[in-house]
């Protein structure tokens, strides 16, 4: 077999092959070898070894050279050359392979290499296996050369990118020169091959093993940031155009009393919330305080909420920039940048990655040990590195309202707790969801310390009155929390009246579509001095210089684009109390008690209405109200009945099986309030007298269900459909009878009532501000109100914003919903029945039959009696309806 001399001009370097990069594989025979093949084949198997030696030796004789040198591997331990050509150039440090990056100059300092046994002068062939670039044959070529020798390089392969021509053959069975070299070396067996499974798991521990750490560039920086974390984030966070970064800026003076307020909280613990204004980089501090904490080795373990899980991520993925893109943090923080980097950030080396300690006297030959590193959307753990304070540190992010409990490595607990602007918009405005998410923080997240005082940090911004964030903030309510406060506008200009003209030359330009503002601008960079006159704000470098001259001047933008109660809210930190024509709260409703037990009239009540409001998720709600002279009412039980889950009717159920499901659940809630004995002042006992269903939905339901118990002997079991009093008519031919704000009517052969809802339910809520069982009043029964904080809260969940009258004298009602009204519905619904029925009258006169088709009143309707058997015919038929 003939080898083709090959010689490269602009390396200078001489070959036996023309290799190319890429190994193709699946060789049929020996005589099928391409030259890339035959190098390939020798350097992973040993094939072809005789010839390939004598081949090189052969060519080192022609050279006139008087030894052989063999190129060290990047391991300590010689590679296939060494052990045929001996160990001239020992390493004695692993280096980094430059397998896939050839384009990279050496750089190892020649400290790495033993240079005892190499020649110090003399012709010499400096032989290497492939050679792609050249770069490691010139690097070794200068170390000989320093030593007086004069180098030939050569290598069994030289890649066709260099551009090889050949300029002759060798044949390895023609007679040979003599041999050259130790005469032991060149007698030694080549290796054993390895099988292709051993070799992968060879390269892949070498190309995932890091075997030492980059040194810390600047010690003496990274001493002086992790005193203070302002410095620290400034330094590490800063974005450049080289370097990824969290901060455009550094912070103005009063801007950093946050971040101080951040760093004091990490030392001493506790319950923090801090109130800021949107923008003013609540966010940004929180990452930076976040992984400040986990490097630097203050918190082992962080938990950071954010309002939703995507939000959440969001934070550890900027954290984890940080980690690998922000060029200062990487050269000061190589215990935790290099060994992602390492891996080129690919959660699929995370897993083989490994680190192998420096060696000492007790451990001269330490095993590696695995880094662990893990990056998920919402976990992030930083590499294993002995001794470094950040080993192992983790951080887990989730959204509002997440199971928290049970959040436990092992026994550490953690550390740190960041709650950051956990509310939205929608959760703002719904009180029950505001409930749900202060429970869940003062129950779930407090009680992830444990019996340790840890720090739990909570930032937040108000959107409107009575949100989570002023919930926080009262420090009535939740006294276990220090509140720190940072306004946008510290204090106003004396200037009111340029002020204002600005104002109306800022919004005149936003009539016209000027969204540049320069009329204004110009006005106020001719007035400037005086317009800024006791003006503070609290980032006076928060402005766009494109746009605007100063801080106060964004300021007043702000408030002219969003509107004086959003800047308020979210810059001012000042919410503002959404009008009502009826002033209740839920607290207000709750203590409204009368004393009475649950089930028993209150003195001063004589008759019991009920009414159900049907709903196929939330369930049926009713409420059962006592009623008596003077128009005293007292709610005396109320409650829902949901079925067997947590909805009334899966998700999935057909038509059929939702009227099927609303009857009987009607049914059973029916027959209990018919069953009720309801125990009175004077010790007598008295029953429900009337009971209206809601047939606004599955009219044909109810109507059959009604139907069906006033056949049973119920006489005023009828549906109810409310209409808003805009829509509201008395004067159709349908109707039977009138009374106040309710009639009676018929339609497809149905009779119900129909009620004004507006009016009920404005009738309602004012009855609670009057004192319990006095005229005119409602109250609830019992003595706790905690017991009624679910129905207070869904009958205040409508407020009556506005109130007016048209020109053709109809009422329009402007209601305002904050969340699920169903107990709000249900009593209203028994007050409209009491208006039919004459009970809210100051004469309590009970209303009389005025037409054949009215029906039967509480004085006219017989006394209760056992109900006639139904046939089972007539029930079969009525559930398969």
């Amino acid at each position: 077999m003939k080898f083709t001399l090959y010689h490269a001009e602009a390396q200078d370097v001489f070959g036996l092959c023309k290799y190319t990069s890429t190994y193709r594989g699946n060789i049929a025979g020996k005589d099928a070898w391409t030259e890339a093949d035959r190098v390939y084949r020798w350097k992973k198997e040993g094939a072809m070894h005789d010839d390939f030696m004598a081949s090189v030796r052969q060519f080192a004789a022609s050279a006139g050279c008087s030894q052989i040198v063999a190129v060290p591997g990047h391991t300590p331990k010689p590679s296939r050359l060494q052990t045929v050509f001996g160990e001239a150039i020992k390493r004695t440090e692993e280096g980094q392979p430059r397998k896939y990056h050839h384009t990279r100059e050496v750089d190892e300092p020649p400290e790495r290499f033993d240079l005892t046994d190499a020649p110090t002068g003399g012709k010499v062939l400096l032989v290497d296996d492939i050679c792609t670039s050249g770069g490691s044959l010139e690097y070794f070529a200068a170390l000989l050369s320093a030593r007086g020798c004069d180098v030939v390089k050569f290598a069994l392969g030289v890649n066709r990118k260099l551009d090889p021509h050949p300029i002759g053959e060798i044949d390895p069975r023609t007679p040979q020169a003599p041999t050259i070299g130790p005469v032991s070396a060149s007698q030694a067996p080549p290796p054993a091959p390895l099988s292709n499974a051993d070799r992968q798991a060879r390269f892949v521990a070498r190309r995932n093993t890091i075997t030492e750490l980059p040194p810390v560039r600047d010690p003496d920086r990274r001493r002086r940031a992790e005193a203070d974390l302002i410095e620290w984030g400034v330094t590490y966070c800063t974005a450049s155009p080289d370097s990824f970064g969290l901060l455009a800026r550094s912070p103005s003076e009063r801007m950093r009393g946050y971040p101080r307020d951040l760093q004091a909280a990490l030392a001493s613990g506790g319950l923090i919330h801090v109130v800021l204004p949107r923008g003013s980089g609540k966010t940004t501090w929180a990452k930076i305080a976040l992984l400040y904490a986990l490097a630097t080795g203050r918190s082992r373990y962080a938990v950071a909420f954010a309002a939703s899980s995507s939000l959440a991520a969001a934070i550890l993925a900027d954290v984890w920039n940080v980690i690998r893109f922000s060029v200062p943090f990487c050269e000061d923080y190589p215990e935790i940048s290099h060994p992602v980097n390492f891996c080129e950030g690919m959660p699929q080396r995370f897993q083989s990655n490994r680190y192998k300690p420096p060696a000492s006297l007790e451990n001269p030959d330490p095993e590696p040990v695995p880094t662990r590193i893990q990056k998920t959307s919402n976990l992030l753990r930083l590499p294993v590195i002995p001794g470094a304070p950040s080993s192992g540190a983790t951080l887990r992010a989730l959204g509002a309202g997440a199971a928290a409990r049970g959040l436990v490595q092992g026994s550490e607990r953690p550390s740190l707790i960041l709650c950051d602007d956990l509310q939205t918009r929608k959760t703002a405005t719904s009180p029950d969801s505001t409930d749900k998410l202060e429970a869940w923080i003062a129950g779930d997240v407090e009680g992830l310390a444990g019996s340790s005082l840890i720090p739990i940090i909570q930032t937040s911004t108000p959107i409107v009155h009575g949100d989570l964030s002023e919930r926080f903030s009262d420090p009535e309510r939740h006294p276990e929390w220090r509140n720190i406060k940072y306004r946008f506008v510290l204090s106003p200009p004396t200037a009111s009246a340029l002020w204002d003209e600005y104002d109306s030359r800022f919004l005149a330009a936003l009539r016209h579509e000027d969204f540049t503002f320069a009329d204004a601008t110009d006005f106020y960079r001719k007035h400037r001095d005086e317009m800024d006159a006791g003006a503070e704000v609290y980032d006076p470098d928060n402005y766009d210089p494109r746009l605007e001259l100063s801080g106060y001047q964004h300021a007043r933008d702000l408030r002219l684009r969003m509107g004086d109660a959003a800047f308020r809210a979210e810059y001012q930190l000042e919410t503002i109390a959404e009008a009502s024509l009826v002033s209740i709260s839920p607290r207000l409703v709750a203590s409204r008690l009368t004393a009475s037990p649950r089930l028993s009239m209150p003195p001063g009540t004589s008759r019991a209405l009920a009414f159900l409001d049907v709903n196929i998720v939330a369930g049926i709600s009713y409420t059962v109200t006592a009623f008596g002279r003077g128009g005293v009412a007292a709610v005396i039980d109320y409650g829902r009945f949901h079925g067997r889950g947590k909805r009334l009717v899966p998700e999935n159920a057909t038509e059929r099986e939702t009227r099927q499901i609303v009857a009987a659940a009607l049914d059973r809630v029916l027959s209990a309030l018919y069953a009720l004995r309801l125990p009175t002042a004077d010790g007598k006992t008295e029953r429900v007298s009337a009971v209206g269903v809601d047939c606004g939905y599955l009219s044909d339901v109810v109507h059959r269900v009604c139907s069906l118990y006033r056949r049973k002997g119920y006489a005023n079991t009828h549906g109810v459909k409310g209409y808003a009093n805009a829509y509201y008519s008395q004067t159709g031919k349908n109707v039977l009878a009138r009374g106040r704000g309710i009639d009676f009517r018929t339609m497809d052969g149905n009779q119900f009532y129909a009620q004004d809802s507006d009016v009920w339910k404005e009738m309602t809520q004012r009855a609670f501000l009057g004192e319990p069982l006095q005229n005119g009043s409602l109250s609830l029964f019992g003595t706790d109100p905690e017991v009624h904080a679910d129905y207070a809260r869904e009958l205040c969940a409508e407020t009556l914003a506005d109130k007016a009258t048209s020109a053709r004298g109809v009422d329009f009602y402007k209601w305002t919903l904050k969340g699920e009204n169903h107990y709000l519905d249900s009593t209203s619904g028994t007050f409209a029945l009491a208006g039919w029925f004459r009970l809210l009258d100051l004469d309590a006169t009970p209303r009389k039959p005025t037409s054949p088709g009215e029906p039967a009143t509480v004085a006219d309707a017989p006394p209760p009696r056992k109900p006639r058997p139904v046939r089972r015919r007539i029930v079969r038929r009525f559930w398969d309806a």
